[in-house]
């Protein structure tokens, strides 16, 4: 039923289907504790930050010579990046979206709505990737297309990292640190 109801949203209704959701007091009190946590953290497990990485993160992130090329390449992340920022998009990828990873909503004129990253354009069509599907993009023609609008939501899940453990999360965030070679 849900799957449904999203389907049928128009445009505006999904750009805001994040306010219908919102994160409770508690809930960022939560991550705020965590975030600190974090920071303050001196060591983490790789492998347990391994585990996460090949189980999470690897269906949209290149990390040396595996995972997929949807969102950023993490190989390199530690030269471009601070620990506090790298903890900031992992516990709040929707705050800061650099431009090549903007989701966009299409909306068409059937009143299906479509989320993806645009990997493909022509004059013809747009074929968007799917953290969903990674492995079938969908095209959509644009003689099709009612609606168009950046997503103001990340590709990247905002509760992914929520089954882990303060520990494990910091062997994460020591491994993307590290880089593919410091494994």
């Amino acid at each position: 039923m849900t799957a449904k109801i999203i389907a049928t949203l128009n445009i505006a209704a999904a750009l805001s289907l994040a306010a219908v959701l919102p994160v409770t007091a508690s809930q960022a009190r939560d991550k705020e504790a965590l975030q600190k946590t974090l920071l303050a953290a001196t060591t983490g497990d790789k492998a347990a930050g391994r585990a996460i990485f090949d189980k999470v993160c690897v269906t949209c992130h290149k990390f040396g010579d595996v995972g997929k090329e949807i969102g950023p390449d993490l190989s390199t992340i530690a030269a471009t990046r601070k620990k506090s920022e790298i903890i900031e998009s992992l516990l709040w990828p929707s705050r800061v979206i650099a431009d090549q990873y903007q989701p966009v909503l299409i909306q068409t004129k059937d009143g299906d709505v479509f989320s993806g990253l645009v990997i493909k354009e022509n004059a013809r069509a747009v074929t968007l990737v799917t953290p969903q599907h990674p492995e079938t993009p969908i095209e959509i023609l644009k003689s099709k297309i009612q609606d168009r609008q950046k997503s103001t939501v990340s590709a990247m899940p905002e509760n992914v990292l929520d089954p882990y453990t303060p520990e494990q999360i910091s062997g994460l965030i020591e491994l993307l640190l590290a880089g593919p070679g410091g494994q």
